[in-house]
């Protein structure tokens, strides 16, 4: 019962699904026809080092922050003062599933609308699921990448790390937008109006978008137009 498992976790996160960074085993998530409406935070929230997930025929409605977030801690990428009695398999490898799922009405002001995917040595595939009216200051449908940095210049270049592998197959992209957060630095957010991905190996099978961004958006952020594409790569 995930509202009772968001009580007991309430100290912890406020999220309903969690798990904490932790170096010394893999994790294996499976979700089937799971649906969430009206969250203020994720509904999933992990810091694991390497973990595999799928998400398979789920719903995401209504969300103030991104329903799937993956992430890593810099504070805990060290190993320091650690004794091991037996071999340790840091492969460090993390992949991501999520099949026939739909992301609607997400607005959230960080990276990355639907899903928040920041890996190293990684592989996000995104199969047959339909992203709608999503929203952030980059990557309005997916924010995807190997570790996020922040350009202090004017060049327009991607500065995200690369991770390994991104697919979206099969998905619709409708109605979602990447806004500028602060007019003051315009060029510094409002990319990806549907994806925004860094990695050495990007598929897209019939994917397709329809009004990313869509007029409204164009309205409201006439003084602060976007400055990336539907899919920035």
């Amino acid at each position: 019962n995930l509202t009772l498992l968001a009580l007991s976790t309430s100290s912890l996160s406020t999220s309903p699904l969690i798990e904490l960074a932790n170096y010394k085993h893999f994790m294996n998530f499976n979700g089937q026809k799971l649906h969430a409406n009206n969250f203020f935070n994720n509904f999933m929230n992990s810091y694991e080092k390497t973990i595999h997930a799928t998400f398979y025929q789920s719903s995401f409605k209504g969300f103030l922050s991104s329903p799937l977030f993956f992430d890593e801690d810099p504070a805990t990428t060290l190993y320091t003062g650690v004794t091991y009695n037996e071999s340790q398999n840091w492969t460090q490898f993390t992949e991501l599933t999520v099949a026939s799922c739909t992301f609607d009405n997400i607005i959230v002001k960080t990276r990355g609308g639907g899903i928040h995917f920041v890996k190293a040595d990684s592989t996000l595939t995104v199969h047959g699921s339909i992203f709608n009216n999503c929203q952030a200051i980059d990557g309005g449908g997916i924010f995807a990448c190997a570790q996020e940095v922040e350009t202090n210049d004017n060049s327009n270049q991607m500065t995200h790390g690369i991770m390994t592998k991104f697919n979206s197959q099969y998905c619709c992209y409708s109605f979602c937008s990447a806004v500028i957060d602060d007019p003051k630095n315009p060029q510094k957010s409002g990319y990806g109006s549907a994806v925004l991905v860094s990695a050495h190996n990007i598929n897209l099978n019939y994917s397709s978008t329809f009004q990313c961004p869509s007029k409204d958006t164009y309205k409201e952020t006439k003084d602060a137009p976007s400055y990336g594409a539907k899919f920035d790569l």
